[in-house]
């Protein structure tokens, strides 16, 4: 015996009398359906996305990533490559995300010609190196250099800033001999004869010498006040016949004059 399934009924096929065929209707679980392939298309897209990761994520997970290179970058007039690689080859062989970025930033601060240093990752395996070099003021003592901050350090050479000015004094006395040897250029002006030296000593007095080597003695007060005494006469004393040697200023109310003997002005003094 066939049987077609029409409907809901079961039909003998030969009858001879006709029945209302009623439509075949299915009715299916639609929410159950979406939740299920929904899950199914999760499971897949999340195995999709673990074993298609990019390759220097699960490097970074699992084994160590090579570093490509160190970019160093700033302006430079002192800092050299070969200083810069002597710093950065210790680092070539490691890992590079076990390297210490704070370790690199000292050995770079450990250069005498390096005042700041900035140090970070650029994925997937470099980094990058800023560097700010020392913005020197003077020359400080024997083979030393000031900087803008007032702090010395001591370059290896130091014949590159000969032509700055010197300035001398004890131990902790930095910042100060600096504070007066702005004040003291700012009042000699542009068009005025510039500091060649500024010193005090011990007992704190100070000694200046201008670039036309004229000497000031200043004594261990009133500095400021006792220069611009001087910058007042100053154009008196130029139109003498002689060369003026030194002008001491620690009077109260004038100052003395040394004047250069004819041998001296010969250069043979």
């Amino acid at each position: 015996m066939v049987m077609r399934v029409e409907g809901n009924k079961r039909v003998k096929k030969g009858a001879s009398r006709k029945q209302a065929r009623t439509p075949l209707v299915v009715k299916l679980p639609f929410k159950a359906i979406a939740i299920v392939l929904l899950g199914c298309s999760s499971l897949v897209g999340g195995y999709y996305a673990l074993t298609n990761l990019p390759e220097f994520h699960w490097r970074w997970m699992n084994d160590p990533v090579a570093v490509d290179s160190f970019i160093v970058k700033g302006r430079f007039e002192h800092i050299d490559r070969l200083t810069a690689e002597a710093v950065v080859m210790p680092y070539m062989q490691k890992d590079f995300y076990s390297i210490d970025l704070e370790q690199v930033r000292q050995d770079f601060l450990m250069l005498p010609w390096v005042e700041s240093a900035m140090i970070q990752r650029v994925w997937p395996d470099k980094i990058e190196v800023k560097l700010a070099e020392q913005g020197v003021i003077a020359r400080w003592g024997e083979g030393a250099l000031l900087n803008q901050a007032g702090e010395v350090f001591k370059p290896s050479d130091i014949s590159n800033a000969l032509q700055l000015p010197l300035l001398e004094g004890p131990d902790g006395l930095e910042h100060k001999v600096m504070d007066l040897y702005q004040e003291l250029s700012l009042m000699l002006g542009a068009k005025g004869p510039s500091i060649a030296r500024l010193a005090v000593d011990n007992r704190y007095n100070w000694l200046l010498e201008l670039d036309d080597g004229v000497r000031l003695i200043l004594g261990d007060e009133l500095m400021v006040e006792r220069l611009r005494r001087f910058i007042t006469v100053y154009p008196q004393l130029q139109s003498q016949p002689q060369a003026i040697k030194y002008v001491d200023l620690r009077y109260v109310n004038g100052l003395a004059v040394g004047w250069k003997s004819v041998k001296e002005e010969n250069g043979n003094g």
